[in-house]
């Protein structure tokens, strides 16, 4: 048996290969779709539940509102932490919309520490000044939403997916009026060096697998 990335092949008497299963990719965030939740620590913002469809689910309205307070902060949710060890390789990834707010700033925070800082805009997608450490991708998904994903190894043994506002590129300290804010969904954070479908989350982390099959003679995936 052969390995190739998250691809399990056998060889046949041929010598021939079949593909036969992926990996399991764990979603190591908790409540992934309730940043509402006590899990979720918050500074100088709430976040209200529900407030909009889904960018993967139109009938279903499980996006929240990121929105910042009126005190001169930071504006942001974190997440639960998360084990690693040092140099593991991490996939941070959520959804994000424009609201009154079309700057967002993400961190890959490892232990409260040491912060691997992007910020994007959410208008256009653009990645409009980043952490050296960090490969960030912003894919346009559909009703405004895009996925943002910031790859990095470790550099602590904890691990938070961060997200904030921002007024603009580098600019997420600022007095808040009270109700903008930008809407947010779907967070994941999984060891690997590239994302994986979404994997939604309650109280536990989510592991799951997938069955290739694949079994036509052209190697086409």
């Amino acid at each position: 048996v052969t390995t190739i990335d998250d691809f399990v092949f056998e060889s046949f008497s041929a010598g021939q290969m079949h593909p036969m299963l992926t990996t399991s990719r764990t979603n190591l965030v908790l409540y992934s779709e309730a940043w509402d939740n006590a899990s979720w620590n918050k500074n100088a913002a709430t976040v209200e539940a529900n407030q909009i469809a889904s960018p993967l689910d139109l009938n279903a309205f499980t996006a929240d509102l990121l929105k910042e307070d009126n005190t001169n902060a930071e504006h942001w949710v974190r997440s639960n932490n998360i084990t690693a060890s040092l140099g593991q390789t991490f996939t941070m990834s959520f959804y994000a919309k424009a609201k009154e707010r079309t700057f967002i700033k993400a961190n890959f925070l490892n232990s409260g520490v040491v912060s691997y800082n992007v910020w994007i805009n959410l208008s256009n997608g653009a990645i409009t000044s980043k952490n050296s450490n960090l490969t960030v991708t912003t894919e346009l998904i559909g009703s405004g939403f895009y996925r943002i994903t910031l790859t990095a190894q470790a550099a602590a043994t904890v691990l938070n997916l961060l997200v904030g506002l921002a007024t603009g590129d580098a600019n997420n300290s600022y007095a808040g009026d009270g109700s903008s804010g930008a809407y947010v969904f779907g967070a994941q954070v999984e060891q690997d060096n590239f994302v994986s479908n979404y994997i939604p989350t309650v109280g536990s982390t989510v592991s799951v697998s997938t069955t290739l099959n694949d079994t036509s003679e052209v190697w086409d995936f």
